[in-house]
C-alpha cells in the first residue's frame, strides 16, 4: 500500500481533488440554479403585482374622487341569453355570461361603486369587459375591454371589424343607466354582433348588481308571454309573421299581438289594451328568449290563384336567406312542384373529404333532400357534415309549410 501510494500518490490526489470538485461543484451548481429560479420567480411575482396594481389603478380611474379599490368575492348569477345573430330555440343558440372578477371601490371609507369583469358573447366567444358602476346614480360610468376574439373577414386588415367600435360607441358607457326598463346599446354598422355582446354584458351586469345590492331593483313592466305561434293567415302572414298571446298591465289583461320575425312588436291583433313603448320593448325581450317558436322560417308571399307560396329560411347567412317556392296541388293538401334558391356554403372545400365529412352534392342538395323526405312522409335524417344552420332552418321551413297546408285543407304531409 505504501509502495502504491509512493508510486501513484499524485494521481490519487488528483482524483480526490477532481471528485471533490465534481461533488461540491454539483452542489454549488444546484444551489445557484435554485437561486436563479428563486430570483426568476420573485421577478415574475413582482411583475404580476405591478400588472395587478396598474390594472386596478385603471379601474379606479373611472371614479373621479375614489381613493381605493379592493377585490371582492361576489358569486356570478346564472342567466342565459340568445347569442347575437341566433334565433333560437336550438340549445346552441344560447350562452351564459360569467362573472370573472369583481372589485369594490371606496372614497376614503365609503363604498362608492363596484366593478364587474364579465365574459360575454359578441361575434365570437371570449368578449371580456369590465364595467364600472356608480352607486349614487346606478349607472355604468366606464367600460374597459379586457380581451376579445372578435374575428375579421379581411386577412389584409386584421382588427378592422372590431375597430369599427370607435370612441362614439364607447362614450355611451360614460352614463349608461340601469334604471331604464329595457337596456339597449347603440350598435355600429358592420360590427353589430360585437356591439350586441357589450349590450348583453351590460344586461348581465345589471342582474348581478341587483343580486348583490338590495337597495337596487330592476325596473320592470308587467308582461307575461303565454304563447307564440306562426301566423298562418295568408292575408296577413307576410307583414305579421308571428302572433303572441300575452298577459299585460296591472289589470292582467290578455291580448294577442303581432310580432315581426325578429320578435319586434308590430301591433295588437285582438284586444283593447295598447302596450306602452316600455311594454313593447319588454314583449320583444321576453319573446326573443322564450324558445316558444322558431323564427328561422317565414312566408314571403302567397298567390291564391296559382296556389304558389314562397317561403324564406335563415341558413348560414342571414343577409342571403334560403328561398323556396312551392306550388300546391288542386286540393290544397300537398305539393305539386317546388324550386329552391340557395347560397349556402356547405359544399366548400373545407367541408368535403379529405378535409371535411360532407359527401352530398352542391347547394341546394341538402335543401332538396329534406324537402323530399318531408313530401314522402319520411323521418328527416341528419345529414353528416352539412351546416347545422342549413338543416335546422329547412326543418323549420317544412314544418311551417305543413302547418300552413293543414290550415288550408286538412294536410296530407303531417
Amino acid at each position: 500500500m505504501k509502495s502504491f501510494m509512493m508510486k501513484h500518490g499524485i494521481l490519487v490526489g488528483a482524483l480526490v481533488i477532481i471528485a471533490a470538485v465534481f461533488v461540491f461543484g454539483g452542489m454549488y451548481s444546484r444551489y445557484m440554479t435554485e437561486q436563479i429560479d428563486v430570483r426568476a420567480e420573485a421577478e415574475r411575482q413582482r411583475q404580476l403585482a405591478e400588472e395587478k396594481r396598474l390594472f386596478e389603478a385603471s379601474l379606479l380611474a373611472f371614479f373621479e374622487d375614489a381613493t381605493d379599490i379592493q377585490e371582492a368575492e361576489y358569486v356570478g348569477v346564472s342567466k342565459s341569453y340568445l347569442k347575437p345573430g341566433k334565433s333560437g330555440p336550438a340549445e346552441g343558440d344560447y350562452f351564459q355570461p360569467t362573472l370573472d372578477g369583481s372589485y369594490m371601490v371606496f372614497e376614503d371609507d365609503e363604498a362608492v361603486g363596484v366593478v364587474y369583469i364579465i365574459s360575454s358573447f359578441g361575434n365570437a366567444v371570449g368578449l371580456k369587459v369590465a364595467y364600472a358602476i356608480d352607486f349614487a346614480s346606478d349607472q355604468i360610468i366606464g367600460v374597459k375591454v379586457i380581451s376579445h376574439n372578435e374575428t375579421d373577414d379581411d386577412e389584409d386588415f386584421p382588427g378592422l371589424y372590431y375597430q369599427k367600435l370607435d370612441s362614439a360607441f364607447f362614450d355611451q358607457f360614460r352614463s349608461f343607466s340601469f334604471n331604464e326598463v329595457v337596456l339597449e346599446v347603440d350598435t355600429i354598422a358592420g360590427a353589430t354582433y360585437s356591439g350586441k355582446g357589450f349590450e348583453l354584458a351590460a344586461i348581465y351586469a345589471r342582474e348581478q348588481y341587483a343580486h348583490d345590492f338590495d337597495d337596487f331593483e330592476i325596473p320592470s313592466v308587467v308582461v307575461t308571454i303565454n304563447s307564440i305561434i306562426n301566423n298562418l293567415d295568408p292575408d296577413t302572414f307576410v307583414n305579421y309573421p308571428l302572433i303572441a298571446n300575452i298577459t299585460i298591465g296591472a289589470q292582467a289583461t290578455v291580448i294577442d299581438v303581432y310580432l315581426a320575425i325578429n320578435y319586434t312588436y308590430l301591433g295588437v291583433a285582438s284586444g283593447d289594451y295598447q302596450p306602452s313603448d316600455d311594454e313593447q320593448a319588454e314583449i320583444r325581450n321576453l319573446a326573443s328568449t322564450s324558445g316558444m317558436v322558431s323564427n328561422r322560417s317565414w312566408f314571403l308571399s302567397y298567390d291564391e290563384t296559382t296556389r304558389t307560396v314562397v317561403m324564406g329560411a335563415r341558413g348560414m347567412y342571414p343577409s342571403t336567406p334560403i328561398e323556396v317556392t312551392f306550388v300546391l296541388n288542386d286540393t290544397l293538401d300537398g305539393v305539386e312542384s317546388r324550386s329552391v334558391y340557395s347560397r349556402e356554403s356547405y359544399y366548400d372545400d373545407y367541408n368535403v373529404p379529405p378535409y371535411g365529412s360532407y359527401v352530398g352534392g352542391p347547394p341546394p342538395w341538402v335543401e332538396n333532400t329534406i324537402i323530399d323526405q318531408y313530401l314522402a312522409g319520411e323521418t328527416i335524417d341528419t345529414i353528416a357534415g352539412a351546416s347545422a344552420s342549413t338543416e335546422v332552418s329547412m326543418r323549420s321551413l317544412v314544418a311551417l309549410l305543413d302547418r300552413f297546408i293543414d290550415s288550408l285543407n286538412g294536410g296530407a304531409n303531417g
